[in-house]
């Protein structure tokens, strides 16, 4: 993954405790990729394609929660 990738948001627990269920099918761009300590990938910073959510189009998406493509 790298930065603007398009991605798809996709169900996850992660999601669901932040509330933000409704954006699982969700497109768009990855802004910013953020790391673990060990490097592995924790999440991303995603600009939504389309109407923004809640007010806002950039939101951060946990990795278990978005597929490539």
């Amino acid at each position: 993954m790298k930065t603007n990738d398009k991605i798809t948001i996709i169900p996850s627990i992660a999601l669901s405790e932040m509330r933000m269920d409704r954006l699982v099918g969700r497109r768009g761009k990855v802004t910013k990729i953020i790391y673990k300590k060990d490097r592995r990938v924790y999440g991303c910073w995603v600009l939504l394609d389309g109407a923004p959510f809640l007010d806002n189009h950039e939101w951060f998406i946990p990795f278990d929660s978005f597929t490539e493509g």
